[in-house]
């Protein structure tokens, strides 16, 4: 199990940004039960957290003009920089766009951090897909990336700058690069991310699974509960890791097809309920990502902080339909 050190999080002030988004739903949920402060940055309103050992303050924010909140900023020990547009789509549609939403609040951050008293954690979160098409389906933290949209482009820009902060000692900066992220939460992303939880959710309903051409090409999928224990120790363990970029993943890879049918599988095991899956032609204008086969190698942050993922898929679908039904 992903153990955290419940002292290390003691008295801690803790900054979540971008807090109504899957990820910092499940990074929150970890750090509850533990005796810090809590702040979350929203662009909307954010329901009260009471009854936690956690105290938990939440702020409406507009993240072009974050110096309204530097106090909140400068105070932290621990800042999860988790807001994003995440709409690969829309960032191609709209390249300033994406450029304003995904790389200005993260430069803003970084230049508060940078007139800090204290060395901030900055936990970072990065996409697999900044690698790029590779002939090589395994791919580890010293494979060369090579972003080939414009979503990649600009979270791979938003890597050098924690890089950058991290070597000039004004940050303890951490980029985590993450595989495929299903399970059960919030669902704040795009409709073009989280393709496993939009399938489950549509076999619950009784509609049509859709595959886009034979579904041959493998992804690496991973539990959202093993993500946020991913963000959690790097906190922890951010001495040993700044500075640095990691794959987060589960080391198994499986096509899009045996995913999908995996989901038909558990839901008719759990509820007797038959779906019906199609193969269909892939729509005008798909990106050429899409077609990309990914498997990742987490095995340098495993050695580092002792993660594992303790959720394989199977008993991640199941979790997920368990909580759809």
């Amino acid at each position: 199990m992903n153990h955290l050190d419940e002292c290390f999080f003691d008295n801690k002030k803790v900054l979540i940004i971008g807090a109504s988004g899957y990820i910092a739903n499940a990074v929150l949920s970890q750090l509850l039960n533990f005796d810090c402060e809590i702040t979350r940055f929203s662009r909307r309103e954010l329901a009260p957290m009471n009854g936690h050992k956690a105290k938990v303050k939440n702020q409406l924010v507009d993240y072009k003009n974050l110096s309204h909140f530097e106090s909140d900023i400068k105070q932290a020990d621990i800042i999860y920089f988790l807001a994003a547009q995440t709409s690969l789509y829309k960032a191609e549609d709209n390249p300033c766009m994406d450029l304003s939403d995904n790389l200005i609040p993260l430069i803003s951050t970084l230049k508060i951090c940078e007139n800090n008293q204290h060395k901030p954690i900055f936990i970072y979160a990065s996409t697999a897909t900044v690698f790029g098409y590779k002939n090589k389906v395994q791919l580890d933290d010293y494979s060369p990336i090579d972003p080939s949209t414009i979503y990649d482009l600009n979270k791979s820009i938003g890597e050098q700058y924690i890089s950058y902060y991290s070597k000039k000692s004004l940050l303890k900066g951490v980029t985590l690069r993450l595989a495929n992220v299903y399970g059960p939460g919030t669902k704040e992303s795009s409709n073009d991310r989280g393709v496993i939880n939009f399938m489950a959710k549509r076999a619950v309903n009784g509609e049509t699974l859709t595959i886009f051409g034979d579904g041959e090409f493998i992804r690496d999928y991973i539990y959202i509960e093993d993500v946020a224990s991913a963000f959690n120790l790097s906190a922890e363990y951010a001495d040993q890791l700044q500075g640095e970029c990691f794959i987060i993943s589960s080391g198994e890879g499986r096509t899009i097809k045996e995913a999908i049918s995996k989901i038909a599988l558990i839901l008719e095991e759990l509820s007797e309920k038959k779906v019906e899956i199609l193969h269909v032609a892939p729509p005008e204008g798909l990106s050429p990502i899409e077609m990309r086969n990914f498997i990742g190698n987490s095995s340098r942050f495993k050695k580092i902080t002792n993660w594992s993922p303790q959720f394989d898929y199977d008993k991640g679908i199941e979790l997920t339909i368990r909580n759809f039904l």
